[in-house]
């Protein structure tokens, strides 16, 4: 029984010094790949007021293109244009990445009329680079209040 416990207690203390090693340079490693989603967004939200959604259609995943065809997502940018009217600023709220591979950014996005939560997926493909693979805005307030401003 003493032996027993004895295993317990090097193996708790082991995993106190070494758990922490490995969950620190888990978070560092993936510093990198948050920093390149959040500069994509960036990058989507300047081609959105610069009503170049055609740029952001292209550099989204393979996945979103079967999914959505260009000419409906160039639709429902329009629409979202017309009803949000130009974006301000936005605030992240959330960010986390799913083995290595998967980044979902969630921010509070301003537009001239409203205030609404936004999801952005970026998933790896093609030798890891980043695409666009879901947007989500949330206009139902499902994940936080929609402030018409």
């Amino acid at each position: 029984m003493k032996i027993k416990v004895g295993i317990v207690i090097v193996v708790v203390v082991a995993f106190m010094f070494f758990g922490k090693d490995i969950s620190h340079n888990v978070i560092k490693v993936d510093a990198d790949i948050r920093k390149i989603a959040q500069d994509k967004v960036i990058i989507i939200q300047k081609l959105y007021n610069q009503n170049e959604v055609d740029k952001i259609y292209s550099d989204t995943s393979s996945e979103f293109k079967k999914a959505t065809s260009e000419e409906v997502f160039m639709s429902i940018m329009k629409e979202k244009k017309q009803i949000f009217g130009k974006l301000n600023k936005i605030d992240l709220l959330a960010s986390n990445v799913i083995n290595h591979n998967v980044v979902v950014l969630t921010y509070r996005s301003t537009y001239e009329h409203y205030s609404l939560i936004e999801e952005f997926e970026f998933t790896k493909e093609n030798k890891g680079e980043l695409y666009l693979s879901v947007f989500y805005a949330d206009e139902e307030g499902k994940l936080g209040e929609v402030i018409k401003l």
